[in-house]
């Protein structure tokens, strides 16, 4: 039957060869104008995965509610110069306002209410321990009095018997006067100028507030501005567009502030890089690989003409692929763009056995039909059967639940089997026509390589798998270090802003641009699930609507009121601000207060001890210790402390005028928030709340990605999320190339079976792939290689491939059937195809091995290591086999 078939093919070849180019040329050019009119670029990233899959369901149902939150980020570094920073802000959101295609630039909540009550953002506690120090600090004269408040505060409370954990006042005061004793330590040891610090003591623990309302990270290290482009989906860079008008902006507003750090990141921005960087390296792979293969074809045959034929036949067969991809499917996704330079690896070998053979033939006949009979109905056997084993391991991902790989499946199987047809139609037409009206003497051209040496291996074959076993066992070490790297991060390109700063992000500050929302049906009930998140390990911060509409204002309102009776309502200059600290009193009077500092904090140790507080122990000596260093500092370095004082005097008075400033809230409700706050917090379609739970560490690692989910599920089995979706896809990317590998060798071991009808050579046929497969996952181990998201699929695509030159072996042993055949066959036309095909295989994939995207380079890799393995498999064991097996037959 499939005799019949090829025999077929040659007649139309060689008595239409004109009707097979003219159908072949009609096929590319309507699939190069369908294409280019139809074909669309899918690059959503949540269309990757069938929405049958329940996890994608909801999160797709998710934004359906709430709408796209995935936000750009510029981060800004305060670098201790938090008005620089602001106005580096400012400059840049006036040019990305002036931009058309930016939907939303959020990086400051103002609103005249929102800056009279941000007292109410303040905890209860923390709310009264202001109450409690900020008519005392209006009196404070000079350093020394800061310590003479505390001590009076001391004297009030400790007769009670309270340690600094029982009272919020004592907590409050030891946090700031901890850090001013370290401020005032490294000013008189090191000369280092003041550090504010005052944000985080008058606003609470680590908690970083932000005056003019600039979104601030809560170290108060990073400002952020929110950027909201529009998303084409249609395209190759999604937000290709305003992301390099975005970029501009930044650019100009770096240039106008050098002194400024901030780079641009964010989910859309890493994913657009990706697709950037990965677009242009598989472009310049394919282009790459195209004229390598060539220049092999031209040093092989030194005439362009014929690699020039089977290269035609080659683009003929991926345009006419792209064009059942544009009829059938539609478009292309960021997985299935990669096929072009698959096939370049995998077809191209088609066209250079059939060329081989029909020079061999034609050297040894001088009948340009008869040549081409045979290359097509002997080699085109081999042909047939490695491009249905390549075929087949292709389309076992379309048996997968991953709906990108299924795609990518289909479009490469499918251009596996019209890459073969155009080598098995017009490669040979072109070749007939070129040839057929030549004299006999002017078609003797076949040139030679020589491969005698090796012939030592065919020779000597028990010695070689001898020592191919011995090798293998020693290298055997390494299948056990091989290992699965999920983390996305590392398949990005070194060195890019957006990775670099979305490092920063997770390093630098509690925040994260990764997050996962729960959903509740009422404000209640979000806080109480708030409330079970945040005893959660792997939990770090949780939002809720109350970060935007404080909780328990009518009281705090209240406490408020109080305060404003109690403190002056005359406002102090700046020029006031620094004539009181011009005038502060010397280093005599701070040693007295600080004296009489430790000896309340002695009492207040004992208290605690008494009480069994051994922490409160600790912490009290731990600042006793730094009393004592600091007095013993002040002598000799008195200028410097002066100076320190004199900046700390100036930013104390400055938030006390601060503070006086919230001393008439109003009573703060969500219509007060932007429009992109309160659509984070309520539906607008059902009403519902949305809680915010960012992971504590950084979730970009796979085991604390799997924490911080696991975590989450314990209180919301069906949570949703950009997280989730990462986490449930690449586990599901992994099965499915597990799964696809599976089926792909389990078709291609019944194919190469059908093929043969026979046991014994059908073994020897797989024999290469088995040794290939197994010597690149020992070699993977030794070197380091690790399999991720982005490489696993070289393995269906290598078990393809990798049986095609053995199957071409044994086709051409079968034939010949005698033990000297084996040498013969293997240093002329069939070994040299095989070099050649394996050669160009390498060279197509060995150009993704330098892309800077690391998913693509460590495809590139392993795909190189696994041709050379199933090179030598197929080259040095296959034969060895053979002699041994005819050898012992006879």
């Amino acid at each position: 039957m499939r005799t019949k078939f090829l025999s077929i093919i040659s007649r139309i070849v060689i008595c239409h060869p004109w009707r097979v180019i003219i159908t072949a040329s009609i096929l590319t050019l309507a699939s190069i104008i369908f294409s280019a009119t139809s074909l669309q670029m899918n690059t959503d990233q949540d269309d990757l995965v069938s929405e049958n899959v329940p996890y994608h369901k909801r999160y797709k149902e998710y934004l359906g509610e709430f709408g796209d939150l995935e936000y750009l980020y510029v981060v800004v570094e305060t670098e201790n110069n938090m008005p620089r920073a602001k106005d580096f802000i400012r400059a840049l959101a006036a040019k990305l306002n002036a931009l058309p295609d930016i939907r939303e630039v959020t990086y400051q909540i103002s609103n005249p209410k929102l800056e009279k009550s941000f007292l109410l953002y303040l905890p209860v506690d923390q709310l009264k321990a202001v109450g409690e120090f900020l008519p005392k600090m209006e009196r404070i004269a000079d350093v020394a009095g800061v310590f003479g408040m505390m001590n009076d505060e001391i004297n009030k409370i400790s007769g009670a018997g309270a340690t600094t954990q029982g009272s919020p006042q004592l907590e409050t005061g030891f946090r700031f006067l901890d850090k001013l004793l370290d401020g005032l330590t490294r000013a008189a040891e090191d000369g280092l100028s003041y550090t504010p610090f005052l944000q985080q003591a008058f606003f609470g623990g680590d908690r970083a507030y932000d005056e003019d309302g600039f979104l601030l990270s809560e170290n108060g290290k990073l400002l952020f501005v929110m950027i909201m482009p529009e998303k084409n989906y249609k395209t190759l860079a999604v937000i290709d567009e305003p992301l390099k008008k975005i970029r501009r902006a930044l650019k100009d507003t770096k240039e106008e502030f050098p002194d400024v750090s901030a780079g641009l990141t964010g989910r859309p921005v890493l994913s657009a890089d990706e697709m950037s960087i990965s677009n242009t390296d598989m472009t310049i792979a394919t282009i790459a690989a195209l004229l390598i293969v060539t220049l092999i074809f031209i040093a092989y045959f030194k005439n362009p003409a014929r690699p020039a034929m089977a290269s035609i036949a080659l683009v003929s067969g991926i345009i006419q692929a792209l064009g059942l991809t544009t009829l059938i499917i539609g478009h292309l996704n960021i997985l299935s763009v990669v096929f072009a330079v698959i096939l370049v690896g995998a077809g191209i070998e088609f066209g250079l056995q059939i060329v081989s053979r029909y020079r061999e033939e034609l050297a040894a006949h001088k009948n340009v039909s008869l040549a081409i009979d045979v290359c097509i109905t002997h080699t085109g056997r081999g042909n047939l059967t490695a491009a249905l084993t390549t075929a087949a391991a292709f389309f076992a991902a379309c048996f997968t639940r991953f709906l990108a790989l299924q795609e990518l499946g289909f479009i490469a199987g499918a251009g596996i089997l019209i890459c073969l047809a155009n080598m098995f139609t017009t490669l040979p037409a072109i070749m007939y026509l070129y040839d057929r009206d030549k004299p006999p003497e002017k078609l003797h051209t076949t040139l030679h390589i020589n491969l005698k040496r090796f012939g030592w291996f065919y020779n000597k074959p028990r010695l070689t798998i001898i020592v191919t076993t011995v090798v293998s066992a020693a290298l055997l070490v390494g299948i056990f270090r091989i290992g699965f790297n999920h983390n996305l991060l590392d398949l990005q390109a070194k060195g890019l802003e957006s990775v670099r700063y979305e490092k920063k992000i997770i390093e630098e500050s509690s925040q994260s641009t990764w997050y996962v929302p729960l959903v509740a049906s009422s404000k209640e009930e979000s806080f109480a699930l708030a409330e079970k998140l945040r005893v959660l390990p792997t939990i770090g911060r949780v939002e809720t609507i109350a970060d935007a509409v404080p909780e328990g204002q009518d009281e705090k309102i209240g406490i408020v009121r109080i305060i404003a009776r109690n403190t002056s309502d005359k406002a102090i200059s700046r020029n006031q601000f620094q004539e009181i600290a011009s005038s502060a009193s010397g280093g005599l009077a701070m040693t007295d207060e600080l004296n009489t500092f430790k000896k309340h904090l002695s009492h207040l140790s004992e208290l605690a001890f008494s009480a069994g507080r051994t922490d409160a122990v600790d912490e009290l000596e731990s600042v006793s210790q730094k009393v004592e260093r600091l007095m013993n500092l002040i002598p000799g370095h008195e200028r410097r402390i002066e100076v320190y004082s004199f900046a700390f005097l100036t930013d104390l008075y400055h938030y006390i005028a601060l503070l006086k400033t919230g001393l008439s809230p109003e009573t703060i409700t969500i219509d007060d928030m932007p429009l992109s706050i309160k659509k984070r917090y309520i539906s607008e379609k059902t009403g519902r709340f949305s809680i915010y739970a960012y992971p504590k560490e950084d979730v970009w690692a796979p085991h604390k990605m799997e924490a911080y989910i696991k975590d989450l599920r314990s209180i919301d089995p069906n949570v949703t999320g950009t997280p989730v979706e990462v986490y449930e896809s690449s586990r599901l990317l992994e099965r499915s190339f597990k799964q696809a590998a599976i089926f792909a060798m389990i078709a291609i071991v019944l194919i190469v079976f059908a093929d043969f009808r026979n046991l014994k050579f059908a073994a020897l046929a797989l024999t290469p792939l088995a040794l290939g497969i197994f010597w690149l996952f020992e070699l993977m181990g030794i070197l380091g290689i690790k399999f991720n998201l982005a490489n696993f699929f070289g393995i269906p695509i290598l078990l393809g491939i990798g049986v095609d030159n053995a199957a071409q072996i044994v086709h051409r042993y079968l034939k010949d059937h005698h033990i000297e055949s084996v040498t013969s066959i293997m240093t002329r036309s069939t070994g040299i195809a095989v070099l050649l095909t394996s050669l160009t295989t390498l060279a197509s994939f060995l150009t993704m091995a330098f892309a800077r995207h690391g998913g693509i380079s460590s495809l590139g890799a392993i795909m190189a290591l696994g041709t050379i393995t199933c090179f030598i498999g197929s080259m040095i064991i296959l034969p060895c086999l053979l002699k041994i097996i005819r050898t012992n037959q006879r």
